[in-house]
């Protein structure tokens, strides 16, 4: 497990994301492989807290968070930040940092699933 898990670097508010009742597709896509995201925990401008369900990707690792609904999609780059085992078996946590790069696609990625996030 990387220090990331030791001690809270976030900078910018989390807000809860209900992933069951919403009508927005959101996967991952992680060595060329796309994958479903089990839950969503809280999400921010700069990343997100997440579970998938059998699989445990690596700290450092890239991957593309795609964003999909009936008219527009997005995709998102991120950096796996942290890992650890989810409460549930066979579930592994997973800390994601946005892309810096591009804090306009990221701010994009906020604000369409805001309307689906309650304050923690």
């Amino acid at each position: 497990m990387s220090n990331y898990m030791g001690y809270d670097r976030r900078q910018n508010e989390r807000k809860n994301y209900n992933l069951k009742s919403n009508p927005i597709g959101l996967k991952l896509k992680a060595d060329d492989e796309v994958r479903e995201i089990y839950k969503v925990h809280d999400v921010s401008i700069s990343g997100m807290r997440i579970s998938l369900a059998e699989v445990k990707l690596k700290t450092e690792q890239t991957l593309t968070l795609l964003v999909s609904e009936r008219v527009y999609s997005l995709s998102v780059n991120a950096v796996v930040r942290w890992h650890a085992p989810g409460l549930e078996s066979g579930i592994y946590e997973h800390g994601i940092e946005f892309d810096y790069g591009d804090m306009d696609l990221n701010l994009l990625l906020f604000m369409y699933l805001r309307e689906n996030m309650n304050k923690l």
